[in-house]
């Protein structure tokens, strides 16, 4: 019995990551608190950008590192335990998926990122689940693959760095500068371009090795 409790461990936390994605979008849908603070930044010569944090989005952030922190610990004891199970290579991809494209979603909405993004990740997703859904029925499991992994880590870090350092949709400037706009947009989504690149990779990776 025990051995069965301690071998669920992965499993709890990926159904665990599952619940805080519902609280961060409940955070991210119906934020409260306001604009919580003010600050300012200035890089080089660059004119001065002042942000505003939100109380919700900062708890969001917060809760969505807390999300992700499961995902390595689940990995990690199934694999130094042995602890695989069918449940963890089909669930673990989807609880991350709808961790991180909600949020991605969110971002989105209030144009932390470009609209593209999601809607490119969402789809490939869509495809890439639905044959996985097959495989299953037909009695075959198939995990993710390097490149999906690394996409999910380039997400993740991604999301993060837009929780904390890039709060608000659009920085504020004390003059009209292009430069300095593109400087932000550039840093605040590098992140995510890249694991944009490396879910495409990884989503025709899947379709040509299961395509039998």
């Amino acid at each position: 019995m025990e051995k069965i409790l301690k071998s669920s461990i992965p499993n709890l936390l990926t159904i665990f990551r599952l619940f805080i994605a519902i609280i961060v979008i409940c955070f991210l849908a119906f934020p409260f608190g306001g604009n919580a603070y003010n600050f300012s930044l200035t890089i080089g010569n660059a004119d001065e950008m002042s942000f505003e944090f939100c109380v919700s989005y900062l708890l969001a952030g917060i809760l969505f590192i807390i999300g992700c922190l499961t995902d390595f610990l689940d990995g990690w004891i199934a694999r130094k335990y042995k602890w695989i199970s069918d449940f963890g290579k089909f669930w673990d991809p989807i609880a991350d998926k709808i961790l991180i494209n909600s949020v991605l979603i969110f971002f989105a909405v209030n144009g932390s990122v470009p609209v593209l993004i999601p809607v490119i990740m969402i789809i490939r997703d869509c495809i890439v689940d639905g044959r996985r859904m097959i495989h299953a029925k037909e009695g075959t499991v198939v995990a993710a693959n390097w490149f999906g992994k690394w996409k999910t880590i380039l997400q993740m870090v991604g999301i993060s760095i837009i929780f904390f350092l890039f709060n608000t949709s659009q920085p504020s400037f004390n003059s009209n500068n292009l430069i300095n706009l593109i400087f932000y947009f550039f840093v605040q989504n590098i992140a995510v371009i890249f694991a944009l690149i490396l879910s495409i990779i990884s989503g025709f990776i899947y379709f040509f090795k299961n395509k039998k």
